[in-house]
């Protein structure tokens, strides 16, 4: 294809610099700069050509070119897809290998697709031992899309952060997400907020977690868990004490959820902080998590912004948690109870009906100021 750019010459000049030369930047930020098809394999030509000597090697360590245009096509679609140089750019990186040391790559917010996914797949499987962070929040891609990459990323052994939040992955996405999360030990943070995963496969994930060692923290907002999925991350709960931070918030757990993952707490020594902002936590549900927080002695904070209880609800959480631990649990309490100030509070004035005694009274009182 042709190699025509119209990037800017300062970047381009940058680029060439950076991998000769001991004053080398090790974080290039390429981010929301329009960069088409032709301009990332620009980036790539430049990469690969002045990377290929070690003396006085300044290696890029973090690349990021999110917000772009690198498949031809902005996040909503619009443009003509074009692939060609999102392939040479990848094809560049792979002809360094031996001397790459890229550590973090960020392609959020470009539109990949499914061959986008495949050439991310294909450099997976035969990068260095290096790249630990993989950043590809909302890049439109599907079950489909992911199911191209997955298998390397099982046989990855650097990748220990994975980013795939915003993308309509579905319930495929998550069968999938779940026999990576079982067959990895590497990754520690995974990030898969608002994906469509549903209660089935959320729990294809919550499962995988029952096996796994490695992963610390864990996103997996807005995703319609519902009151099913929450059932097997209660159990998941019991036996995994690895994680330390999970956020489910806005995934529509209501009574039978919750307690399922406050029976799940209760067993738990690992957990530290749990996100539960925005769904269904009402004044039974929430006495029932306090009584399960006494039994539990590792969480240290909840997040319970945006849930329908009122101040019984919240001092029942207060005094479960503080049972069972030496302090009681930091609350997030925004939007689920407004508490009086130390000010005097004025009182409402409430309108009535006027009855006709009342007005000719009113009248004969305006009558005597006049």
């Amino acid at each position: 294809m042709s190699k025509v750019s119209n990037l800017s010459p300062v970047i381009i000049a940058k680029l060439k610099e950076n991998t000769t030369g001991t004053n080398g930047t090790h974080y290039f930020d390429l981010s929301s700069m329009y960069i088409g098809p032709r301009e990332i394999a620009v980036i790539g030509d430049c990469i690969r050509l002045n990377g290929i000597s070690i003396d006085g090697m300044a290696p890029i360590l973090t690349l990021d070119l999110s917000n772009n245009l690198l498949c031809g096509l902005n996040t909503w679609g619009k443009g003509n897809y074009d692939a060609d140089g999102f392939q040479e750019f990848f094809n560049s990186l792979h002809a360094i290998h031996k001397v790459n040391r890229l550590r973090k790559l960020i392609l959020s917010r470009n539109y990949l697709d499914l061959r986008g996914f495949t050439i991310l797949g294909n450099y997976l499987s035969n990068c260095p031992i290096t790249l630990m962070e993989l950043h590809l929040r909302s890049c439109c891609g599907t079950g489909d899309a992911i199911e191209k990459c997955i298998d390397s990323m099982k046989i990855n052994k650097s990748l220990q952060i994975l980013d795939i939040r915003e993308n309509p992955l579905g319930i495929k996405g998550g069968l999938l997400l779940g026999e990576l999360i079982y067959a990895s030990n590497r990754l520690k943070q995974v990030m898969i907020s608002s994906c469509n995963l549903q209660s089935e496969g959320a729990g294809a994930i919550f499962t995988a977690l029952q096996n796994n060692v490695s992963i610390e923290i864990l996103c997996m907002n807005d995703n319609f868990i519902g009151d099913i999925g929450s059932e097997i991350l209660g159990n998941t709960l019991k036996i995994n004490h690895k994680i330390k931070h999970l956020d489910i918030q806005d995934n529509g757990i209501g009574l039978d959820g919750i307690t399922y993952i406050a029976k799940g707490l209760a067993k738990n020594r690992g957990l530290v902080y749990l996100g539960l902002c925005y769904n269904n936590l009402c004044n039974e549900s929430a006495h029932i998590l306090g009584e399960q927080l006494a039994l539990n002695t590792s969480l240290k904070g909840i997040h319970i912004v945006g849930n329908p209880m009122n101040i019984d609800g919240i001092k029942a959480i207060i005094h479960g948690s503080a049972l069972g631990n030496e302090k009681p649990v930091d609350l997030d309490l925004a939007y689920c109870y407004k508490f009086q100030g130390k000010g005097k509070v004025r009182e409402k004035k409430v309108l009535k009906e006027l009855t006709p005694e009342d007005e000719e009274a009113a009248n004969g009182e305006v009558g005597n100021t006049k």
